[in-house]
Parts: C-alpha cells; sequence; structure tokens
C-alpha cells in the first residue's frame, strides 16, 4: 500500500514540477508575445497589449503638454527676473537651460530634427530686424505660449510642423539669449 502512495504521490509531484506534463503539446499557455508567423495571440491578450499601448501614448502625450507648460512657466518667471533687476541672474540662466532642454525634448518626441544655423530663426524676429536681448526675453513667453497652444492642438496620433516649428523658435531663442548660436 505504501509503495502505491508513494508512486502516486511522485507523480502528482512530477506533475506540478514539470511544465506541460500531461498536457496536450500543441498549445501554448505563454503570456508573452509570439514571434511573427506563429497562431495568433488570444483576443485577450492582444486586447490588453493594445490598452497599455494606448495608455503609454496618453502619458508620453500628457508628459509633453507639461513640458511646454513648464517652459511657459520658466520663461515668465525670467523675463520678471529681467524686468526687476535689468540683468540675467544664474537662476535665470539656469532656467534658460531648462527651457532648451524642454523644447529639445518636445522637438523630439513630434519627430523634429536639430535645426541648421542657416534654418535658426534667431528667437522668432527677422534677421534683417535688429536683435536686442531684452527684446527676445519679452518675446520668449510668447513664443513659449505660441508652442503650447500648437501642442494642445496635436493630439497624440499626429505631428504637427507648426509644433515643431514653435519648439525650433523657443531654442533658438533661449540660444540668442545665453549668447550661443
Amino acid at each position: 500500500m505504501s509503495i502505491k502512495l508513494f508512486l502516486i504521490f511522485t507523480l502528482f509531484v512530477l506533475g506540478a514540477v514539470v511544465p506541460g506534463y500531461g498536457q496536450d503539446r500543441g498549445q501554448n499557455n505563454s503570456v508573452l508575445p509570439r514571434p511573427e508567423g506563429d497562431e495568433p495571440q488570444p483576443k485577450t491578450v492582444r486586447e490588453m497589449l493594445s490598452k497599455l499601448q494606448v495608455e503609454q501614448a496618453k502619458k508620453e502625450h500628457d508628459a509633453m503638454l507639461d513640458r511646454g507648460s513648464e517652459a511657459l512657466k520658466l520663461s515668465e518667471e525670467i523675463l520678471k527676473s529681467y524686468t526687476a533687476t535689468g540683468t540675467l541672474t544664474h537662476e535665470d540662466r539656469n532656467k534658460l537651460q531648462g527651457i532648451e532642454k524642454l523644447a529639445k525634448k518636445i522637438r523630439g518626441a513630434l519627430g523634429g530634427e536639430d535645426m541648421d544655423d542657416d534654418r535658426a530663426d534667431g528667437g522668432g524676429v527677422e534677421k534683417s530686424a535688429p536683435l536686442d536681448v531684452a527684446e527676445v526675453i519679452k518675446r520668449l513667453p510668447d513664443l513659449a505660449g505660441k508652442l503650447v497652444n500648437e501642442l494642445k492642438k496635436t493630439t497624440r496620433f499626429s505631428v504637427s510642423a507648426a509644433a515643431v516649428q514653435s519648439s525650433n523658435a523657443v531654442i533658438s531663442a533661449v540660444r540668442f539669449i545665453r549668447g550661443g548660436k
């Protein structure tokens, strides 16, 4: 009697330890995505992956909108500080660097490329117009506001050339203010 119990117990343990023991080998119960060419995933897994992709795209779009709002806030703070002191403080220069990073992330998320110096528009001001740092600082919140408005017009399914141009204008203005190209 004890040998029979031992054999039954052993078969039970082997069935629990060895995956797929005693199951039809034609079934693949894997939850992982299958490579192309395999049989299609169950509908519920496909739906789950699709929902995760939609949620990720929405998060990325929301993050892009938040970056635009942050750039606008920083540009308004710089203008306020510059108006009060007549000069850029070290903190203002750090904020300018932050605005440039935010605008580059936005441009990258939209699929835009780094602008050439020939195409740079001098902070949204005509090249023939004399450029003054104070004028460009005053225009920076307008440029950032235009960028935010363009971003609000986009969806997570679209790419806006106007938003890419606006981000390039913000980057160009920041570079001009910082003394770069």
